[in-house]
């Protein structure tokens, strides 16, 4: 198995020269699971072998899953004119989705969305829109995302001001998913999605709008279900839940799993940050919306 170092030069440099792939093919990597091989992802046309190929690195052999090569970009811009019941956005065109509310023992209460959605320049104080132009909050937490070094989560908070957005209901658990379990989501964009778990703890290269490249480790690939697209630009933010149908009809309220940002569209794969760590690491916790 790879060590968080040699996964880190294997993004950022690419396969070895000799494999016949291109400068800088990986975009990501899945430790094995259940007896199989790990799994590196490869960038979209850089593969010059057959689909899962295996590799050699060292003394290990590596599954080259040609399947799932492509480039993971963040959700935006979002589509012109969308308006959703839990859409938010600071500014076009970079419009997103609330996904829950947080709780800080100590300052209240939050929205929780991306920070690539909430905070496009960086900067907090700005207000938070909703779908019809009306203020719903204030843009107030501020967690940059480190260019050197993996990332756990794209998150932003804001102070809800306004309660007139949609969140779909979950509880105030957070599951970890096994592999092939089926998840949803309700996204300002797609709306109710299905998906199936590939991978819980990957380590991928995510592209932003600004031309960066960020690295962010154990994260959740999602593929999509049943040939429908598990999530569009301006889905960023959307919560995705333990359930095999919509969150909006699934009662009781679902467990929390992770939050969505980004996806590969050349071959059916998102990328969501699990939430557990994530906000202990920051004192929150989910306040349930049942």
């Amino acid at each position: 198995m790879l060590s968080d170092i040699e996964i880190e030069q294997l993004l950022r440099d690419g396969l070895p020269s000799n494999q016949n792939y291109g400068p800088r093919a990986v975009v990501g990597y899945c430790p094995g699971y259940e007896g199989t091989l790990p799994t590196l992802l490869l960038r979209e046309g850089s593969s010059t072998k057959p689909t899962q190929e295996l590799v050699v690195l060292g003394e290990l052999e590596y599954k080259v899953e040609t399947l799932v090569v492509g480039s993971f970009r963040v959700l935006q811009p979002a589509p012109f004119g969308l308006v959703a019941p839990n859409m938010v956005y600071v500014r076009d065109p970079t419009k997103g989705t609330a996904g829950a509310i947080v709780r800080d023992p100590q300052f209240g209460d939050f929205l929780l969305s991306c920070d690539h959605v909430l905070l496009p320049d960086g900067l907090s104080g700005y207000p938070l829109l909703d779908g019809s132009n009306s203020r719903v909050g204030r843009v107030d937490g501020k967690y940059p995302l480190r260019e050197k070094g993996p990332n756990r989560i794209d998150m932003g908070l804001a102070v809800y001001e306004k309660e007139q957005l949609t969140l779909a209901p979950y509880s105030d658990t957070i599951q970890i998913p096994s592999i092939g379990d089926i998840v949803s989501k309700f996204g300002a964009s797609t709306g109710c999605t299905s998906g199936t778990t590939r991978c819980n703890c990957a380590t991928v290269k995510v592209e932003y709008l600004n031309a960066k490249t960020f690295t962010f480790s154990n994260q959740l690939i999602i593929e999509d279900y049943n040939s429908k697209k598990f999530c569009d630009k301006g889905d960023s933010g959307s919560l995705v839940v333990r359930a095999d149908r919509c969150p909006l009809t699934d009662s009781p309220a679902p467990s929390a799993v992770a939050l969505l940002f980004a996806r590969s569209d050349s071959n059916g794969f998102s990328v969501a940050s699990p939430l557990g760590v994530a906000l202990a690491e920051h004192s929150l916790e989910l306040v349930p919306q049942p």
